[in-house]
């Protein structure tokens, strides 16, 4: 998906559980390209960017650990993701 402007901005509160990018010095993320001197406090981005880094990966790492529920262990040590009948319809095999 493509984001720009205030979805962009929109996407990075959600999954940073904060407003400070629609709200606060994220809002040069905004329309700030656009403009020749965008007015930022660049420590303040900078911090808010990597509050988003950490809370991004812990997002990662527990969807990952929710994608595991979705494996089954075979023999020889390999693993294959379980599929519904659902799911099967339209699969070329």
């Amino acid at each position: 998906a493509h984001l720009t402007g205030e979805a962009w901005v929109k996407f990075l509160d959600t999954s940073s559980g904060t407003q400070e990018f629609s709200m606060g010095e994220g809002q040069v993320l905004i329309q700030g390209n656009y403009e020749p001197n965008p007015s930022v406090n660049i420590d303040q981005l900078h911090q808010l960017g990597q509050h988003w880094i950490k809370k991004h990966k812990a997002m990662d790492a527990s969807s990952q650990h929710r994608d595991s529920d979705h494996v089954e262990n075979h023999p020889a040590g390999t693993e294959r993701e379980k599929v519904s009948d659902g799911d099967r319809e339209g699969m070329s095999l």
